[in-house]
């Protein structure tokens, strides 16, 4: 038999592509345990975050972002929404807002039933529900 070593040193780059495009995905899912949500931004960067909240504050800044909750929350209050062109991808996972039946709307200085999201402005939302059971 005839050794072949670029046939060989392919095979084996080639192994341990493989290897390590299956292994990335479980890798992510594994560091995501504490976290509530992903933001995926425009060009695809997805970065972690510990609450919804904070996975929404920083969607607003990102144009054509999806926010994708990781497991089901529960905030305690509402989410003021003023800006951004973003989707809210429930992934299958439940979202319960704050408790309260009232607030005070600090721009109409009147109480209004209490919602997880409060829109002001112009922004563009998208609320969807991938997997179907959210």
């Amino acid at each position: 038999m005839r050794f072949k070593p670029k046939r060989e040193l392919l095979a084996g780059l080639l192994a341990l592509l493989m290897f390590l495009q299956m292994s990335i995905p479980v890798a992510f899912a594994e560091g995501d345990v504490n976290n509530e949500a992903t933001v995926t931004d425009g060009t695809g960067n997805i970065s972690s975050y510990p609450t919804i909240e904070g996975a929404i504050g920083a969607a607003m800044g990102l144009g054509g972002s999806t926010v994708t909750l990781l497991k089901d929350v529960a905030t305690e209050k509402n989410i003021d929404i003023t800006a951004g062109n973003f989707t809210i991808d429930l992934n299958g996972k439940t979202w319960t807002g704050p408790k309260e039946n009232e607030v005070l709307n600090p721009s109409t200085n009147k109480m209004e039933i209490n919602y997880a999201i409060l829109i002001y402005g112009t922004p563009t939302l998208v609320i969807k529900d991938t997997q179907g059971n959210g």
